[in-house]
């Protein structure tokens, strides 16, 4: 489910095929500067899709989760400082992510040892 959120997402940022709800004036600059850089909005929504791929067909899962944590703080802090009636959706794809991570905990143990 997770994995269809975001490439739906994606392919949303990259085609433009739904148009999004009305945002509060400083999210709406925000949103407007990312997107008019060139470049941010498409890394973003590309990241969404290949995430998504990887999640919907349960390859690489453990990388994709960790590929998505950033992407879930920035939801997260989007919304709770410029749009916080929709931080509903932030906090379901958030939690989902700290599932997926925590299930596969053990598979990143080894990144996180300290070296002697």
């Amino acid at each position: 489910m997770l994995g269809l959120l975001l490439a739906f997402s994606g392919f949303n940022k990259l085609i433009g095929f739904l148009e999004n709800p009305p945002l509060p004036e400083a999210a709406t600059a925000l949103i407007s500067a990312l997107f008019n850089s060139g470049y941010m909005m498409t890394v973003v929504g590309i990241f969404e899709i290949v995430i998504g791929i990887m999640m919907v067909f349960n390859r690489f899962v453990p990388l994709a989760a960790v590929l998505l944590v950033p992407l879930s703080i920035n939801f997260i802090l989007f919304h709770l400082f410029l749009d916080l009636r929709g931080i509903i959706p932030a906090v379901v794809i958030s939690i989902a992510n700290l599932y997926i991570v925590m299930v596969n905990w053990d598979l990143y143990k080894p990144l996180l040892k300290m070296k002697d």
